[in-house]
């Protein structure tokens, strides 16, 4: 056996270890003001498209072994989060493919005041598409969808001030700063900075309720070309009932770009979830907005539409599954013109069981409808362990 596979069972070794120990509580081990989770995962897929022509494409069935960790801050005023896996995967036959994966991030943040602010930075490396999407943040999926390995950087940082001119309405001035990169294996790079300013005028419709409207601006810029984008907007944001969240923005934005040209063009961000019992949750999210280009490619509008849901049907037992829709339109091009020559979809099920102490199984299908000669089906088993 490989020393680095030796490695990673080591890893899993001890994480599994820790998690049998009946003194770990549910959420963590504790360490002064921060708690700290260690996880790791093992799975075995089958994938038919590991290899892909104009005319056909090669399965072969691959695994993987991954450690990491979660840090956080215990409640406080000031949030301080950080995390990580490292990872590696093993073909059964095109041994060549084997590779490495990870992600990182930490950040600091504050929203506890009429001061608001955060920062935070992440790097990763995927070797196929990550859709990922977390409801709970609205964050993802990641601005390039990509099914070849991929590393990339990502920085933000923001701040705002709730100013009150009233009991019901206040102004929040701020701005925000992205920077953003991605190297795509055998096809380049790409690199943008955003700068963005925004000034909306909310008003608290009730105590669940804001009503937004005003305007934003960004300059963006990128190793191809500059550009700018400003925006005039209106939104609402909603805890409806106890079961029930809403956002919604709807706009219009003039976009400029020193060589992809100009463009008017409407805007939009959704997203709904819904806790339809104690067992049964489910959410949608889409939109479009304009974006810089990438690999000597225009500026683009890209557009998105996602769902999922997730079922608690037994005690131990779970079942969930998510869709995202993608198309991208290059900018100053008629409407029948896609830079995939259409739509993309991306499907995702999930069966699994979790065990009374902090590890659950499950199988994973996949199906991946694209730009490529035939569509992606993975199918895979998971054991995956946190504290």
């Amino acid at each position: 056996m490989k020393i680095r596979h030796l490695f990673f069972l080591f890893l899993l070794g001890i994480t599994f270890a820790v998690n049998a120990q009946t003194t770990v509580g549910s959420d963590g081990i504790e360490w002064g003001n921060f708690r700290f989770r260690p996880k790791a995962s093992a799975a075995v897929t089958y994938d038919n498209r590991v290899l892909s022509n104009a005319s056909s494409t090669e399965g072969d069935i691959y695994s993987e072994l991954t450690a990491g960790f979660e840090l956080g801050n215990l409640p406080a005023r000031y949030n301080l989060f950080a995390g990580g896996i490292y990872g590696q995967r093993f073909y059964n036959e095109y041994t060549v493919l084997d590779d490495d994966f990870y992600s990182g991030e930490v950040g600091l943040k504050s929203d506890q005041g009429l001061l608001n602010w955060g920062v935070s930075s992440e790097i990763r490396k995927d070797l196929n598409y990550n859709t990922s999407y977390d409801p709970s943040t609205g964050s993802g999926p990641d601005g390039i969808l990509t099914d070849v390995p991929n590393r990339r950087s990502s920085t933000r940082g923001s701040i705002s001030y709730d100013l009150e001119l009233s009991a019901r309405t206040s102004l929040v001035p701020e701005y925000g700063l992205w920077h953003y990169y991605q190297e795509l294996e055998g096809a380049g790079s790409t690199e943008w900075q955003v700068h963005h300013v925004g000034l909306p005028l909310r008003y608290a419709y009730s105590d669940k309720t804001y009503i937004s409207a005003g305007g934003a601006f960004s300059l963006q810029t990128n190793e191809d070309e500059d550009g700018y984008i400003g925006t005039a907007f209106i939104g609402a944001e909603s805890r409806a009932t106890d079961k029930t969240t809403y956002s919604i923005m709807l706009g219009a934005s003039f976009v400029e770009y020193d060589l992809s040209g100009s463009d008017v063009g409407g805007v939009s961000d959704v997203r709904v979830e819904w806790k339809a019992t104690d067992k049964v949750s489910l959410y949608v999210f889409g939109g479009n907005r304009f974006q810089p280009g990438y690999g000597g490619g225009p500026a683009r509008m890209v557009f998105r539409a996602g769902y999922g849901a997730n079922w608690r049907f037994a005690e131990r037992w779970f079942v969930n599954g998510q869709g995202l829709h993608d198309y991208e339109q290059a900018l100053g091009s008629d409407s029948g013109s896609f830079i995939y020559g259409g739509v993309r979809h991306f499907f995702d099920a999930r069966l699994g069981y979790t065990f009374p102490k902090y590890a659950e199984i499950s199988v994973v299908g996949r199906l991946i409808n694209d730009e490529e000669v035939e569509d992606r089906t993975t199918l895979s088993i998971r054991l995956d362990c946190k504290i």
